[in-house]
C-alpha cells in the first residue's frame, strides 16, 4: 500500500513538473565536426546540478559514412540503460547489419541484439538497430556497433548524412534509450552539415518543482491529520 501510494505520487508529480517524460527531454549540447568531444562531454558532466540527470545519454555517429560506428554512452546518475533503438530515417534505405565492437565498449555487460543480424552481405535487414535485455549498462559505460547503409533489398554505398538527415521530405533518425526507472529518452537527428562525427548530449533533469511538489504532497496528508480532544 504505502509503495504504490509513493509510486503514484511520483508519477504524478513528474508529470505535474515536466508535462511528460520524453517533451521534457533536452539537448544538452551537439559537438558537430570536434576533434575531441570528450572534452567538451567531461566538462558537461562536471556542471551538472548535485541531483544528477535523471536520464542521460550520449549518441555519436563516426568513421566510414557507408559503414559508421554508432555509440551509446549512459550518463545517468544511478539509472542503467536496458534498451536502445536506432531507426533508418528514410525508410526506403534499411539497415544492413548491426556488430557489436569490442573499441568503444565497456567490459562487464551482457545484451542481446534484436534486429537486424550480424549478415553484410543480406541476411534480415531492418528499419531500425535495435538492442535489449542490457544488464550492468551504468553510467559512464559504452555500447559500440558498426552498421551498413544500404538500399532496401540491394548492396550500395551510401551516405548516412542524406539518409538518417538531410534527406527532403523523409523522416529523420530517431534515437531512443530505455532506463532501469522506467524513462524512455529518444531524440530526433537534425539536418546538420557534412561532418565526419557527430555527437548528441540527451539528458532529462529533474526540475527543483519536482522536489518542492514532492515535499508539498507529503505535507498535506500531515496537515489534514485528525485531531483527538486531550484525555481527561
Amino acid at each position: 500500500m504505502v509503495r504504490s501510494l509513493h509510486a503514484g505520487l511520483f508519477a504524478a508529480i513528474l508529470m505535474l513538473c515536466t508535462g511528460s517524460i520524453v517533451s521534457a527531454a533536452s539537448v544538452g549540447f551537439i559537438v558537430l565536426n570536434h576533434t575531441d568531444p570528450y572534452t567538451l562531454l567531461d566538462q558537461h558532466q562536471a556542471n551538472q546540478d548535485p541531483t544528477g540527470p535523471f536520464a542521460a545519454f550520449t549518441f555519436e555517429i563516426y568513421g566510414d559514412s557507408n559503414k559508421p560506428f554508432m555509440k551509446f554512452t549512459n550518463r545517468s546518475q544511478s539509472a542503467s540503460i536496458t534498451e536502445f533503438i536506432v531507426t533508418i530515417g528514410d525508410t526506403a534505405f534499411n539497415f544492413d547489419f548491426a556488430l557489436k565492437q569490442n573499441t568503444g565498449t565497456s567490459a562487464g555487460m551482457t545484451w542481446k541484439r534484436v534486429t537486424p543480424d550480424a549478415d553484410d552481405m543480406g541476411g534480415v535487414r531492418s528499419d531500425q538497430v535495435q538492442y535489449h535485455n542490457f544488464k550492468g549498462f551504468i553510467r559512464g559505460r559504452s555500447f559500440t556497433f558498426q552498421t551498413d547503409i544500404d538500399p532496401d533489398n540491394a548492396n550500395k554505398v551510401e551516405d548516412l548524412r542524406k539518409v538518417l538527415f538531410n534527406n527532403g521530405s523523409a523522416p529523420n533518425s530517431v534515437v531512443t534509450a530505455n532506463f532501469s526507472n522506467g524513462v524512455s529518452l529518444s531524440y530526433t537527428l537534425p539536418d546538420a552539415p557534412m561532418y565526419e562525427r557527430y555527437t548528441f548530449d540527451v539528458t532529462i533533469t529533474l526540475p527543483p518543482a519536482f522536489f518542492a511538489g514532492l515535499a508539498l504532497l507529503i505535507a498535506i496528508p500531515l496537515l489534514r491529520r485528525p485531531s483527538f480532544p486531550a484525555r481527561r
